[in-house]
């Protein structure tokens, strides 16, 4: 699974649950602009991500080497 692959999923599962981005930042503790960020593609820290999956309900088991 590549990056993009993985913001493309948790966009639309945020878009199914029928949560906003504001939501999104309150529950994950971050803020609105670092989800914005994120959805368009700009690269993140791994912590960003997980909060994001976590508040979502996803797990993202991905390693390659």
């Amino acid at each position: 699974m590549q990056y993009n692959d993985i913001i493309a999923t948790l966009v639309q599962t945020r878009l199914e649950q029928k949560m906003t981005k504001y939501e999104l930042a309150q529950k994950t503790g971050l803020s609105q602009g670092t989800i914005a960020n994120f959805e368009k593609g700009n690269n993140v820290a791994i912590n960003v991500i997980n909060k994001i999956s976590e508040a979502l309900g996803c797990e993202i088991l991905v390693l390659k080497k």
